[in-house]
């Protein structure tokens, strides 16, 4: 087959799984690589939230359904730089405010295991494209919980970065102090290949830093986070203690970590982020209420009636217990958990996008609260049949050594398995 006829072959099978799953807001079928770097020829879907020049950016919303993204924003054209070809822009949840993306703009997104369950999100879009073969890297953003709740709840890996190791800029914010870029694969060696060829400083993003030494360990210690197995779906649970035996009859270490910052941070780093999202669209949330969904609304007003002394409390909470969290590393290299401790709802059940968002990003938030890396990778599948992940943990600047763990989990096989599709 010809290079024309596979590519065409390829946008009838896009343009299909496409109308079913609704994990594009636009295909880019004339992009191409430069066929040099490391990631050449990988294809890539990203996230409707980051500018790809000459491609409307949307932001999920009806708002900006015309704007055209004049440049790149620098994480793209250093990925581009790398090699990839982008085959989309990927669907998320609205504004990127979300864990469903359910979108009523551009179609509620579909898991790839069950379309009838939601993806996670917000970054659902470009978690269902690399799950259906549609991309080999997916790029996300991730606030609270948007690039791992996606990757897990459609067995993937995803990887949060340390907060300030990829440049923001150029994207649309969320909470600038938690926001990251992140990346969805479904085997560690192309997240591996993505961040390193964008983990670089950026002086115009205020909030980027230069990366700092990373000690590997010699025999790992993992902590088992005791806290986020509460209230877990008993099926996710087995799962999950089925994956910390596998690591531990590989020569790890393992042992409890009783730390409640891990799950309180939910309860203060979520209001901080509605509060910082609302600011952000203040004037549009006023002015041109009809073109946003009501879930955004809903969550938005939180953030809009939040006094000056709660958000106030809620960054003194994050300063003292990020630093406790951050403390944790000094007896254990990594802290496991569940990544979701429910399964995927489905679409009806979603419906109630506020409340499905607080429960499946409840073990998550941990990590922006002290600027860790995380990385969610495939445990197995729960009695619907959806893929359960483990979330890893690690101190700052952690990344490899959290890639080298997930290798190590993974096996021989070293990558995920994707779902069947026609």
């Amino acid at each position: 087959m010809n290079g024309a006829a596979a590519r065409e072959r390829f946008l009838d099978r896009a343009a299909a799984l496409n109308e079913r799953f609704h994990c594009f807001v636009t295909l880019t079928p004339d992009e191409v690589s430069t066929g040099v770097g490391p990631l050449a020829g990988v294809p890539m879907a990203v996230k409707d939230c980051i500018p790809v020049r000459g491609v409307a950016c949307t932001w999920g919303s009806a708002l900006f359904r015309d704007r055209i993204a004049e440049r790149d924003a620098p994480v793209v054209a250093q990925l581009r730089d790398a090699g990839v070809r982008i085959v989309g822009t990927a669907n998320l949840h609205e504004l990127a405010f979300g864990g469903t993306t359910q979108n009523p703009w551009y179609g509620n997104c579909r898991n790839a295991w069950n379309p009838e369950r939601v993806p996670g999100g917000s970054s659902g879009g470009s978690a269902v494209a690399v799950a259906l073969g549609l991309a080999t890297l997916g790029v996300g953003t991730d606030t609270g919980c948007s690039v791992r709740l996606p990757a897990s709840l459609n067995g993937l890996l995803g990887l949060r970065p340390t907060h300030g190791a990829i440049s923001n800029r150029d994207i649309m914010p969320v909470s600038p102090p938690h926001d990251t870029v992140g990346f969805i694969a479904a085997d560690p060696e192309t997240i591996r290949l993505a961040f390193t060829a964008t983990c670089r400083h950026d002086p115009a993003d205020p909030f980027s830093r230069s990366a700092s030494t990373f000690a590997r360990p010699g025999r790992i210690r993992l902590g088992i986070a005791s806290a986020l197995l509460e209230e877990t779906e008993p099926d996710i649970r087995d799962s999950f203690e089925r994956a910390v035996e596998k690591l531990e009859g590989q020569g790890c270490s393992v042992q409890p970590v009783a730390e409640p910052a891990l799950l309180e941070a939910a309860l203060h780093i979520a209001p901080l982020a509605m509060a910082d999202m609302a600011e952000f669209h203040r004037q549009r949330l006023a002015h041109d209420a009809a073109r946003i969904g009501s879930a955004i609304h809903q969550r938005a007003a939180r953030g809009l009636a939040m006094p000056a002394t709660e958000y106030a409390g809620h960054l003194r909470w994050r300063e003292a217990n990020g630093v406790v969290i951050n403390r944790l590393f000094e007896t254990v290299d990594a802290i496991l958990s569940p990544t979701v401790p429910v399964t995927a709802p489905t679409l009806a059940e979603a419906a109630d996008a506020v409340g499905s968002t607080a429960l499946l990003s409840r073990n998550c938030w941990a990590a922006p609260a002290a600027g860790i890396p995380a990385l969610t990778v495939p445990c197995g599948r729960d009695r619907h049949g959806i893929p359960i992940g483990l979330q890893l943990m690690g101190r700052a600047w952690s990344e490899h050594f959290l890639l080298d763990l997930a290798g190590l989990f993974l096996g021989p096989a070293g990558r995920a398995r994707l779902p069947d599709q026609p």
